[in-house]
């Protein structure tokens, strides 16, 4: 039975927004985030290629996230990634809209442009949500609580990290601390509640990104390919 959800996602080029559209994001953005500077959002918006809308019955924005195509050449290979940039959801939609079906929908096409090029899904993350994201919908991801980091994937988080932030971001550690932001999830949203910490996901988020209240985000790498997304999002998918 094809699941119904509350939400539909849409994806558009960010250069075809209309101002309505902005303002809406900004103002949902706004909402779960402090220190927002209106400048700054605009320009990491259309910085991005595309943008997926969460969209009502009404058509009106009840959440977004911005998508960032990155090509390059690491250990001379060639490797395309998608770079999930802000991301936000209206709480009273949390696990009622299809963002995971229209996301993974976008990255297989994305993937199915040239199959024989890894196409890899590069993701921060300053909250547990957004991290157990990865462990929700994919086998392998990094890094992770119950195996090491391969070192090829480490070279190309490291890489991509680096070419992104620059000096923001610690290769010891995984972590980037942005200098020229205070942007964070408000409180409420960014505590982890102790009886979380029972699942390892998000003990291991907790501990590797001590920090991630003040807006520090952890570096992360999942391969995107069919093969490569467990059998919850199959189910999704196949919705």
């Amino acid at each position: 039975m094809t699941k119904e959800y509350l939400l539909h996602g849409n994806i558009s080029k960010t250069g075809d927004l209309d101002i309505e559209s902005i303002e809406a994001m900004f103002n949902i953005f706004s909402r779960y985030f402090t220190g927002i500077a209106k400048e700054k959002f605009l320009n990491d918006l259309y910085e991005k290629d595309w943008v997926l809308t969460l969209l009502d019955s009404k058509k009106a924005i009840q959440g977004f996230t911005t998508i960032k195509l990155i090509e390059t050449e690491i250990a001379g290979k060639r490797i395309r990634a998608i770079f999930s940039g802000n991301t936000i959801l209206e709480k009273e939609y949390w696990g009622k809209s299809d963002i995971a079906r229209s996301w993974m929908q976008f990255m297989l096409a994305e993937k199915g442009k040239y199959p024989e090029t890894p196409l890899y899904w590069f993701l921060i993350c300053s909250g547990y949500k957004t991290y157990k994201m990865l462990a929700n919908y994919t086998n392998y991801f990094y890094p992770r609580w119950d195996r090491e980091t391969p070192a090829d994937i480490k070279e190309i988080i490291d890489n991509l990290a680096q070419k992104r932030f620059g000096s923001d971001y610690d290769p010891a550690s995984g972590i980037i601390k942005f200098s020229n932001t205070g942007e964070r999830l408000r409180g409420e949203y960014s505590i982890i509640a102790p009886i979380l910490l029972i699942d390892p996901h998000i003990e291991f988020f907790a501990r590797s990104n001590p920090g991630h209240n003040l807006g520090h985000e952890l570096a992360c790498l999942a391969e995107m390919k069919k093969e490569n997304l467990n059998q919850y999002a199959l189910n999704i998918f196949n919705d």
